[in-house]
C-alpha cells in the first residue's frame, strides 16, 4: 500500500506532549485552532470571558483521523482532569447533551494575536 501526502499537517508543542501525552498535545493544538477561529473570526465570546466550542468526540476524532474515538475521549478526559480544559453542558435545551469546551487559562493557551501587522 502506498501512502501519499495529504497536505494536512499537525504540530505539537514538545513540552505539552511530554507532560500530557502525544494524543492530548494533538488535541490541544486542534482546540487552539478551532477556538481561535471562534473567537477571532466569528466573534463568539462568552459572558465569562472565555471562548467556548460546542463539539462532540466524533467531530474531534474526524479532525484527527489518526486517533480513534476512544483515544480522543481519553485525552479530553485527561485534559479536563489535569485542569487544562473546562467542560460544561451550556445548552439551553437540557435534552441536548453535546458538551462545550474552553481552556481554563485562555490567556496561556489561546493568546490574542494581532492580525494588523503590528500597526
Amino acid at each position: 500500500m502506498s501512502t501519499y501526502p495529504s497536505g494536512q499537517h499537525f504540530s505539537v508543542d514538545v513540552s505539552l506532549a511530554t507532560v500530557y501525552g502525544l494524543n492530548a498535545a494533538f488535541l490541544i493544538h486542534l482546540l487552539q485552532k478551532l477556538l481561535r477561529f471562534e473567537r477571532d473570526f466569528r466573534g463568539y465570546g462568552s459572558e465569562d470571558s472565555r471562548t467556548w466550542i460546542r463539539i462532540t468526540y466524533d467531530e474531534l476524532a474526524s479532525h484527527l483521523s489518526f486517533l480513534s474515538y476512544d483515544q480522543v475521549r481519553y485525552a479530553i478526559d485527561k485534559l479536563v482532569d489535569e485542569g487544562v480544559l473546562l467542560r460544561e453542558n451550556r445548552n439551553s435545551n437540557k435534552a441536548d447533551k453535546v458538551l462545550s469546551y474552553a481552556f481554563s487559562e485562555e490567556a496561556h493557551f489561546l493568546p490574542v494575536i494581532s492580525y494588523n501587522g503590528g500597526k
